[in-house]
């Protein structure tokens, strides 16, 4: 027993000195840090900002200062930074502690689905506030394929592990209702081009707003003549799903659409013109085609003759493209504004029709009282229509040119469509004539109209045919003869 008596001995004395040295080092520790600084700051996640100051404990008087980099301090994002603070011309070693404590917050609200549509934790909130990022997770996992109400546990949690629960109530219908298509009609188009499918075509849900039309066209070939099976289709958020089938006919197209009703124009300086009046454009094929006029280099503000250029083109490109001149003249002392003139051709009408005729009724009256109360007379300036009219309306009496001026007058007020006729002079000594092409139907169909008093068989020119007036030509001199190309065809009766 004595023997090992030394051994216990020498334990104790180990653990004396052992205990000997640590007192050692903490008095050493507690003597050198000065009593009046703090060597960790803890503070919490989401500060803006942070000062040296709070490193101390006494002697207010005398600010610290921070002398390390503090870029390097995260005060958004938990964990342990070094920095150093100056105090009273000495330099130390601290550290800050950013912690996140606190769970975050948020507004949280009922949400009512339809059965099949998208759903997801965070649309039950908003406005989520936290030093750090926060995930949103519920419980139980919600069923949308059955109608019912759920009471939900929403749950934001942040970097930090900080949890905080809300409750809301999840709605979720069932919706069988199919979204409607309309407009779906068959396309025509022509080789090499594209046509807008989705023209007129429209899709109507009971519940769903947010609804995307697609249309399988990959039967079509815009690059061969035939019909094709296209497939419209449109799903509503619950997945019921509406497919309307329809065909693309593909044609070939190599006709260049026709213009007419185009004249070259004479008018006098500063008079408005309408360079569109009158002016019909048609194709073979497309029933749209464009018309672009070029009246760039017309300046009527100066007298002078100007190019005027028309150009109609269809939807596959092929152009027709008709120059005519503007020859702008100086107003004579006898010119009359144009808004005086339709202030006394409006007083003129309110004789002639009334609100209540068709059109074809107005035409007729029209007719009537120009052939009635007019007579023929000279030869008139053809600068201008309006004067024209005008010289008519005053002086009760003209030339063919004077009717017609005074007819088309009374059919632009009515608002009635008409397009400018012009005799064709085949030999230098041929007389000029005028007349018009009226529609009585909003521009569908036209009719030949001339208020010109005539003599012989087929006097009465109101509203005829081509044939009626190509018969009577031949059997007068070519009177009416013209460039047929200019002008719509009328029906045969």
């Amino acid at each position: 027993m004595e023997k090992n008596a030394p051994k216990f001995n020498l334990n104790k004395k180990l653990l004396a000195i052992a205990g000997g040295v640590l007192a050692v080092v903490i008095l050493a520790v507690v003597l050198l840090w000065p009593a009046n600084i703090v060597s960790e700051l803890k503070v919490e996640a989401g500060r803006e900002s942070i000062s040296a100051n709070e490193f101390r404990k006494a002697d207010k008087g005398i600010d610290a200062q921070f002398v390390s980099d503090m870029t390097a301090v995260d005060l958004k994002t938990p964990g342990t930074y070094p920095v150093q603070v100056q105090y009273k011309n000495k330099t130390y070693d601290c550290t800050i502690v950013v912690e996140d404590t606190l769970a975050p917050e948020g507004k949280v609200h009922n949400v009512s689905v339809y059965s099949g549509q998208p759903l997801k934790p965070e649309d039950f909130v908003t406005d989520i506030t936290d030093a750090t990022a926060v995930t949103v997770s519920w419980k139980p996992e919600p069923n949308l394929t059955v109608e019912a109400q759920t009471l939900m546990t929403i749950i934001l949690t942040d970097a930090a592990g900080n949890q905080s629960e809300y409750e809301a109530v999840l709605s979720v219908f069932v919706d069988n209702g199919v979204p409607q298509l309309t407009g779906v009609d068959a396309i025509f188009t022509y080789i090499g081009t594209e046509p807008d499918y989705l023209d007129g075509v429209t899709a109507m849900d009971d519940r769903d707003v947010a609804l995307e039309i697609t249309v399988d066209s990959s039967k079509v070939d815009l690059n061969a003549v035939g019909t094709y099976d296209i497939t419209y289709s449109v799903t509503d958020a619950a997945g019921n799903t509406t497919t309307v089938p329809s065909t693309v006919t593909v044609t070939d197209d190599n006709t260049a659409p026709t213009i007419q009703g185009v004249h070259d124009i004479s008018l006098y300086l500063g008079s408005a013109v309408s360079y569109r009046s009158g002016v019909v454009v048609s194709d073979d094929k497309d029933p749209s085609p464009k018309l672009d006029i070029d009246s760039s280099q017309v300046d009527l503000s100066n007298p002078g003759t100007y190019p005027l250029v028309y150009t109609a083109r269809d939807m596959t490109g092929n152009e027709t493209r008709l120059e005519v001149t503007v020859t702008v003249a100086e107003k004579p002392t006898t010119y009359v504004e144009e808004e005086v003139i339709n202030t006394k051709a409006d007083e003129l009408l309110k004789k002639i029709v009334t609100e209540d005729m068709t059109a074809e009724a107005k035409v007729k009256a029209i007719y009537a009282y120009v052939r009635s109360h007019y007579t023929y007379s000279g030869h008139s300036d053809k600068t201008d229509w309006l004067q024209g009219a005008y010289v008519m309306m005053t002086e009760g009496q003209g030339d063919c040119f004077n009717y017609y001026a005074i007819t088309k007058l009374l059919l632009e007020r009515c608002g009635i469509p008409n397009i400018d006729v012009r005799k064709v002079r085949n030999h230098a000594e041929d007389s000029d004539h005028y007349w018009s092409l009226v529609s009585v139907d909003g521009g569908q169909t036209y009719y030949h109209l001339d208020t010109t008093p005539r003599v012989g068989d087929g006097d009465d020119f109101c509203l005829v045919t081509d044939a009626f007036l190509d018969a009577y030509s031949a059997a007068n001199k070519n009177c009416h003869n013209r460039d047929k190309s200019l002008y719509p065809a009328t029906p045969e009766a």
